[in-house]
């Protein structure tokens, strides 16, 4: 009878570890499949947010410049010229090449992006407008420093 309880107890214990070594195995498979499709959902979730950045950077600024980062870090300048259901296409104004751009390789949105004419003609602006008011600004600031500023 105690050789047959000790047998009992034996096989149970077997079994008991087996069980117990196979519950972790299936918990990391279980982990893993969980974590893979929170990633896709998160990547699902950006492309769809960078789908509408672009679609509403297209409608503001029509034809305008823009600048792309890539998930690579790599940037794309041009003007978005095509949009479609999983990417659009970018065309460099000088090269006149295209490149087709899935949303889910964008890390960053476009950012509208000025021409080098378009700073100078800023800047020259300013300059212009403020040439006009230095004679009444000038002279102020050096009353202002010499009586002690707005005391």
């Amino acid at each position: 009878m105690k050789r047959l309880a000790m047998k009992f107890l034996g096989a149970m214990l077997l079994t008991a570890l087996a069980a117990g070594f196979a519950i972790p195995a299936r918990a990391q498979e279980s982990e893993d499949a969980l974590l893979a499709e929170k990633a896709e959902k998160a990547r699902v979730a950006q492309a769809a947010l960078m789908k509408s950045i672009v679609q509403s950077f297209a409608k503001q600024n029509g034809k305008y410049r823009a600048e792309v980062v890539l998930l690579d870090k790599s940037k794309v300048v041009g003007t978005i010229s095509a949009i479609h259901e999983s990417d659009f296409v970018m065309t460099d104004n000088k090269t006149k090449s295209s490149r087709t751009i899935a949303y889910a390789d964008v890390a960053q949105g476009p950012e509208a992006k000025k021409s080098r004419a378009e700073v100078i003609m800023g800047d020259t602006a300013i300059v212009i407008f403020l040439i006009p008011l230095l004679p009444i600004l000038l002279p102020l600031s050096l009353i202002m420093m010499a009586t002690g500023g707005m005391d």
